[in-house]
């Protein structure tokens, strides 16, 4: 958050149980592909719009790059790099609308599940498991230190 950014409160409406807007539902699974590093966080936010504005007739989303661009807030050169992503990974598929020479067509792909992608990218799995096991030595190096903390004060070091 900048500087620039307004202050503002809450509705302090919860977004899950009985609310009575509409939500988009996002497939669990897409988490994963951030966690292997597949996609960003501005992949994301492209992809769930995709998701949002995917035509049940059509069986296609057709926003604009600059529509895009202005629903997530990502400037359009990396929208456009977002979906290079998203089809690289297999997440959508974009072809060029007929008689229109700057609209594409986005065909939405729900994710894989977390075992079939991980068997499909076993290397990044093995990096995330390391990362996990990483982050898991630390906590607990963290929780004997507060444990040795707690027990002699911040001062231990001199008993």
């Amino acid at each position: 958050m900048t500087n620039n950014t307004p202050k503002i409160k809450g509705t302090h409406i919860r977004c899950k149980g009985k609310v009575e807007k509409n939500y988009e539902q996002v497939p669990h699974s897409i988490f994963r592909y951030l966690e292997l590093g597949l996609i960003s966080g501005n992949d994301l936010a492209v992809y769930i719009m995709l998701l949002k504005n995917d035509n049940n007739q059509k069986l296609y989303a057709y926003p604009t790059v600059n529509q895009l661009s202005i629903w997530t807030g990502i400037n359009s050169r990396t929208v456009k790099a977002a979906t290079k992503r998203l089809e690289l990974v297999g997440l959508i598929r974009k072809e060029k609308a007929p008689g229109y020479a700057n609209k594409n067509r986005y065909y939405v792909n729900l994710p894989h599940e977390k075992e079939v992608l991980e068997k499909l990218v076993p290397e990044l799995k093995a990096k995330l498991d390391l990362k996990i096991s990483k982050l898991e030595i630390e906590a607990e190096q963290d929780k004997q230190r507060l444990e040795v903390i707690s027990t002699y004060g911040r001062d231990y070091k001199s008993y």
